[in-house]
Parts: C-alpha cells; structure tokens; sequence
C-alpha cells in the first residue's frame, strides 16, 4: 500500500472500539512508520494480514532473515488461521 491508495469504489466509514493500551500502539506505530493518522495504520496492517494470508494459502511460512548475512533469525508466523489448508 506504499504510494496513493488503490481504491474500487466509495469509501465506507467504520468504527471500532480499542483497549488504551491497543490505542497507545496504534500511536507509537503511527511514530514509527510515518502515517498521517491511525487509520491509515490500519489500512498497513489490513495490507500486510492480506499478504499473510496470501502466503499461508500458498502453503509458505514467513520468516525473518537478516538481510545483509542471509541467515533465518526465526519463524515469524506459523500458520495459525483456521481457513488455512494445505489442498490449494
């Protein structure tokens, strides 16, 4: 989602309620990454659990690999959602 947004459509308004402690990192990941407002943290996120899933679909785990000695830090995500199947 780097860049302008792609959008199909109209937008929708939606509205969610989170624990102070899930707003405080909404915030702090706001800091971080450089996002103008915590939705658009939320439109990230919403990108990169698409990816997950998409790749779990697929069968492939994500893992975390230093980038400059090419070796596996860890396993970042085993498959963990119950739609997952490996018939695909």
């Amino acid at each position: 989602m780097a860049g302008k947004e792609r959008e199909s459509g109209t937008k929708q308004r939606l509205q969610f309620d989170f624990s102070e402690a899930a707003v405080a990192e909404l915030e702090r990941l706001k800091g971080k990454i450089g996002a103008s407002s915590r939705a658009e943290v939320i439109r990230h996120a919403l990108g990169v659990l698409k990816w997950i899933v998409d790749e779990q679909l697929q069968g492939h785990e994500i893992r975390a690999v230093h980038e400059n000695k090419g070796e596996e830090i860890r396993t970042i995500i085993k498959p963990v959602f119950p739609f997952r199947t490996t018939n695909k």
